[in-house]
């Protein structure tokens, strides 16, 4: 990654601390079609894989627009209706036009899987690193 990247994930790495703070990953495949979004709480989706496994295994929605403006949204219900899958989302989606998504595809709550990164600067302005992550399948407030 050149300069400015390479600056920015150590400034995100030290942000998190490491392995302390969590924060969502999108996944980099993408899964879906949306076939209605943007502008409301609901987010239509052609058909893939099977339903059950579907609704159990998603909790966030992660959408990338082609300019590289990113969201993350809790889904709250996911419906078949009508050969479409219905995902309301807990917060609306901004208005943007579907020929806008670059992605639509699950976000994760991930954690660093290191308190340590390596940087390997192979010329002035272009560094090397390798990141892993830890996807954490709880997050809340306890009482100590």
């Amino acid at each position: 990654m050149e300069q400015e990247e390479a600056l920015n994930t150590v400034d995100f790495f030290q942000s998190r601390r490491g392995r302390t703070k969590s924060f969502f990953l999108i996944d980099q495949e993408q899964l879906w079609t949306a076939t209605a979004a943007g502008g409301s709480v609901f987010v239509d989706i052609d058909p893939l894989g099977d339903f059950d496994n579907f609704s159990e295994e998603l909790d966030y929605l992660g959408i990338v627009l082609q300019d590289g403006t990113s969201y993350v949204r809790e889904v709250v219900t996911i419906q078949a209706i009508l050969g479409i899958w219905r995902l309301t989302l807990a917060e609306a989606l901004p208005a943007f036009a579907l020929s806008q998504i670059r992605r639509l595809t699950r976000a994760r709550i991930v954690r660093f899987d290191s308190d340590a990164m390596r940087e390997v600067w192979l010329t002035d302005n272009v560094m090397n690193t390798n990141l892993g992550f830890i996807e954490c399948l709880e997050e809340k407030d306890v009482e100590l």
